[in-house]
């Protein structure tokens, strides 16, 4: 497969069928995320994180090397991350009194706009899919190389691109959360 060894699409398979879970819990907290900040609480989004990520430290340590894992083991830990992440924003979605009010499970009413919402979500999701799949294009082309100096340096590269691309990433959701709560209040 694009000229790896059978070996490592077999643990690349792996890894995905496994992260597959941890993927799940990192998009509803992702949301949850999103939301929190939309409200005007992008503070507990960052405590969050300062409590999770020495959690996953430990347990990619755990899985890969006590148990012996190795590179499935950082999707055991991945998906441990992401469900703590979940449970503890959806324990502080039902704790907080002042969002309380836009917390709920789903009614038919949640339903009645989704024309709407989806006129707006499915472009938003194909400019993202479109904009993650530029960086795994270069990423395959570099594989298809059989150069590995190409490769690690394309891996650095994607690295870096997407640290600096959380910068502005960053703005635009508070620039997203200081606008929709400027409309909320009618000081548009």
């Amino acid at each position: 497969m694009l000229g790896t060894t059978q070996a490592v699409a077999n643990l690349a398979y792996q890894y995905v069928v496994w992260q597959l879970p941890g993927l799940l819990m990192h998009g509803y907290a992702d949301s949850i995320s999103l939301m929190l900040a939309a409200m005007g609480f992008p503070y507990i989004i960052v405590i969050l994180q300062v409590i999770v990520i020495p959690i996953h430290v430990v347990t990619c340590y755990i899985f890969v090397h006590k148990f012996g894992f190795g590179l499935v083991g950082t999707a055991y830990a991945s998906n441990i991350s992401g469900l703590i992440t979940f449970l503890l924003q959806f324990g502080l979605g039902w704790a907080l009194k002042e969002i309380q009010d836009a917390w709920y499970f789903p009614t038919s009413e949640t339903f009645c706009k989704l024309k709407e919402f989806c006129s707006v979500a499915i472009p938003g999701c194909v400019m993202l899919f479109l904009e993650y799949a530029n960086w795994e294009l270069m990423m395959l082309m570099a594989v298809m190389m059989g150069n590995q100096d190409i490769l690690a340096a394309q891996i650095i590269i994607s690295n870096v691109g997407s640290l600096v691309l959380s910068v502005p990433y960053g703005l635009s959701v508070s620039a997203v959360a200081v606008i929709g709560q400027a409309l909320g209040a009618n000081n548009a």
